[in-house]
Order: structure tokens, then C-alpha cells, then sequence
């Protein structure tokens, strides 16, 4: 099976793993509802693909933007058959001394905005055919690292619901994929928001994290476009993806 005239929406598109994802869509023959803030970079890569890509601008954290991007896209393409809740933000802190504003942006953008994007994007699934829903979470909740307590707990929240909207949406014929990536070159971590006394952003190539380069994101939206384009009576539920030699997290 193949991912060729399907329809999936994508946030977090303008950048990272979110863009390489369109990217990859896009040339595996889907239409992509490319979603973000940065209305810039989303006509950019629409105007590469005119035909494939619709651009919209949305704010995952406010349900009613990115209920209207679905919107938009499902009667530009006529529906929607997949959604990939990518749209995330991080930042470093300690529990201790750290900055709540911050902890709230995160948690309302990675958790709730995850949820609202499945949403927003349900009601225009068909009834019949291939259907998705991808979360993408992260290794961070497999294996605890210092001060990214906010981050991991936004993620873990995630990780916990994918349990439970499993359960929800496979007896209606809607296959759920929890991807969990590790270390990429990414605009996360590059512009992570630290109130904590670590550098985040600095690889720490030591016995805990293993010696490892960071992987392209490219990697993981191949491995993400591979999990769509299984048979319809297949599904992975699941996908850790590290860069070589990553231990932890």
C-alpha cells in the first residue's frame, strides 16, 4: 500500500521534523494540509507543490484556529484521511525555581494542542478506507533526563492518552501510531527556552547518552510516511527512532 492520493494534516510544518514530514508526503504522492504559525514558510513549501500542499495558518494551542486550518483543508482536498500532531515546544527548566508561564505555554501547545489537532481533524475523516492518527512523542519518556521536567511531562501526558485513544478509535477503523523520536537537528532544540542552569541544546557525548550524531529529520519522516503507507489490515502502533548509538534518552 502507498501513500498516493491520500490526505494528511500535518502541524508543525515550518520546520524540523514537521516540514521533512510534508516533504516526504508530498513526494510519496499525498496531499498535505501543511500546518503552523509561520504563514512564510508554509507558502513556500506550497508553492513547490501547488497541486499537493495547502497552507494554513493555525495555533494549535487555541482549538478554534486549528478546528478552522481543518476546515480549510478538508474543502480544498475534499476531506481528510490522516493527521500527524507534530507542534511542539520545549523549554528547560527547574521544577524548583523555573518560570510557570513557560511550563503553561508548553504544556497547552504539546498535550492539548496534540488533542486538539485529532479533534479538529476527526470530523472530516470518511467513513471507509485508510485512516490515521500519529502522535509524535519523544524518547525523553522512556528514559528521564535533568530539567526537562515540563517537557517530559507534556509528552508523557501525550504518551498516556495515545493509550487510551487507542482503545477509542480502533474499533471505528482508525489505525494510532505513538512516533517517538530522539535526538534530531531541529529548530527544538536549537531554540529551546532554558530558566534552568543546563545547556539542553549542547549533545552531552558521555556514557549515559552514548556517542551518537544527531539524525536528519528526514529519517524520521521516512519512517513515518512507512507507518501510513501499511495495509489497511496493519498497524504500527509504535515507532522508537534514534540517531546510532543513542542510549538516553
Amino acid at each position: 500500500m502507498s501513500v498516493v492520493g491520500r490526505t494528511i494534516l500535518v502541524t508543525g510544518a515550518s520546520a524540523g521534523l514537521g516540514e521533512a514530514i510534508v516533504h516526504a508526503l508530498a513526494e510519496a504522492g499525498a496531499r498535505v494540509v501543511a500546518v503552523a504559525r509561520r504563514i512564510d514558510r508554509l507558502e513556500k513549501l506550497e508553492s513547490r507543490w501547488p497541486a499537493q500542499i495547502y497552507a494554513a495558518a493555525a495555533d494549535v494551542r487555541d482549538y478554534a484556529s486549528i478546528r478552522s486550518a481543518a476546515e480549510q483543508g478538508a474543502a480544498r482536498f475534499g476531506g481528510i484521511d490522516g493527521v500527524i500532531a507534530n507542534a511542539a515546544v520545549t523549554t528547560a527548566t527547574d521544577v524548583a525555581t523555573g518560570d510557570p508561564v513557560l511550563w503553561e505555554d508548553v504544556l497547552r501547545t504539546n498535550l492539548l494542542g496534540s488533542l486538539h489537532t485529532v479533534r479538529a481533524s476527526l470530523p472530516h475523516f470518511p467513513a471507509t478506507g485508510p485512516r490515521d492518527v500519529v502522535l509524535v512523542g519523544s524518547t525523553v519518556t522512556r528514559t528521564a533526563i535533568a530539567d526537562l521536567t515540563v517537557y517530559s511531562a507534556s509528552k508523557g501526558g501525550l504518551d498516556s492518552a495515545f493509550s487510551s485513544m487507542r482503545l477509542s478509535l480502533t474499533p471505528r477503523g482508525i489505525r494510532c501510531c505513538l512516533l517517538l523520536p530522539g535526538r534530531m537537528e531541529s529548530e527544538l532544540v536549537d531554540h529551546i527556552r532554558s530558566d534552568a542552569r543546563i545547556d539542553v541544546g549542547n549533545a552531552d557525548r558521555t556514557a549515559h547518552y552514548g556517542t551518537f550524531t544527531p539524525m536528519d529529520p528526514a529519517a524520521a519522516a521516512a519512517a513515518t510516511v512507512h507507518v501510513l503507507a501499511q495495509p489497511e489490515n496493519v498497524t504500527i502502533e509504535e515507532l522508537v527512532i534514534r540517531p546510532f548509538g543513542q542510549l538516553a534518552p
